[in-house]
């Protein structure tokens, strides 16, 4: 059963649809499953829901951008893909988020 506190259930990053699902045996806070584009959220991240989607979002984006793939990690790559594809992600989900008591 997914908890209260997870307030979504999708996200899109890069155009591309990634579920998020609760995961009770994750001893993670989360973690970004490129094969399935899940991103899997543990326990511990119920007082970190956010911070800790906004991370496995990263991860996300630096696969789908291509930038994990890079021999070297080129900073100029970071940073336009966060710019182009994370942020703007992150930014569409705000308004379902809510302050947590």
């Amino acid at each position: 059963m997914t908890p209260s506190w997870i307030k979504i259930h999708r996200v899109r990053v890069a155009g591309v649809a990634i579920a998020i699902e609760f995961d009770a045996g994750l001893h993670e806070f989360g973690t970004w499953h490129r094969d399935e584009q899940i991103i899997k959220i543990g326990p511990k991240a119920e007082d970190c829901f956010w911070e800790t989607l906004r991370h496995e979002m990263t991860h996300a984006a630096l696969d789908l951008g291509g930038v994990s793939f890079c021999e070297t990690m080129e900073v100029e790559a970071v940073v336009r893909c966060l710019d182009n594809l994370l942020f703007p992600a992150w930014e569409a989900i705000q308004p379902i988020r809510q302050p947590m008591p």
